[in-house]
């Protein structure tokens, strides 16, 4: 059968020889959180790291260099990434979350919220990245969410947030194809932190995924070894995980 009337939504990414990820900068926000540590720590193994975090008390517990940044508005935004400077990706771990409550009881003020951490943060950093990086390829990397995708009683602005994220991201990809800039997520289950650990202490963590396993799956979207993968949201959950 012919191909006449299908849609296709990627092009092919052209060659361009790298020389290796480690090359240039890779910008971390949202990089004091518990899942943030892990990818920081996982990152710097391979090259430099610039962490924007929100308090410099945050940015001194880390171990690589960085600046302040309030990824929700737009000239901090910019203004972060023209002080790091040539940069090779993107890492944009910044979101929030709220849940347990029916969309009977649930508040704008928390749609607004989850609007701001998971959907306006994520375009602010896209944007910018893909201006940094059309001239000298790279790949970008966003935090989404199992339960965008599936749904989950409950957690209506949250899963609608991040399920616009991951069409965010899948829209980026195809804008950037031809540029070599390559454009993914990942989307954990529950994830075992520290804070969600001591959180939810009576609950089976079995199915949790640890932080150094997406840090290590965001480094591999990262790199050169992925360099076919754009558009793609990937699960990174456990086993027998359900939202």
């Amino acid at each position: 059968k012919g191909t006449k009337g299908i849609r296709r939504e990627y092009t092919a990414l052209p060659a361009r020889p790298t020389g290796g990820y480690s090359a240039r900068m890779m910008i971390v926000t949202g990089a004091a959180g518990g899942l943030g540590t892990a990818v920081t720590a996982r990152l710097a193994k391979d090259g430099a790291v610039h962490a924007l975090v929100r308090k410099q008390a945050q940015l001194d517990a880390l171990d690589v260099g960085g600046g302040l940044c309030d990824v929700t508005d737009e000239a901090s935004v910019s203004a972060a990434f023209a002080a790091a400077g040539p940069i090779r990706g993107v890492a944009h771990l910044v979101g929030g979350y709220t849940g347990g409550v029916p969309i009977w009881d649930t508040e704008l003020r928390d749609l607004d919220k989850m609007i701001a951490l998971n959907l306006r943060s994520a375009f602010l950093i896209l944007r910018e990245g893909a201006r940094a990086l059309r001239e000298t390829g790279g790949s970008i990397v966003c935090v989404g969410s199992v339960t965008g995708r599936t749904g989950a009683a409950g957690h209506a602005p949250y899963a609608a947030t991040k399920a616009a994220l991951h069409s965010l991201v899948r829209s980026a990809a195809v804008d950037l194809a031809a540029s070599g800039v390559r454009v993914n997520a990942v989307l954990p289950g529950m994830i075992a932190t520290q804070a969600n650990l001591d959180a939810m202490p009576d609950m089976d963590h079995s199915a949790w995924v640890a932080p150094a396993q997406i840090a290590d799956t965001i480094a591999f979207l990262l790199s050169d070894a992925s360099v076919g993968v754009t558009g793609a949201c990937v699960e990174v959950a456990a086993r027998g995980y359900t939202p």
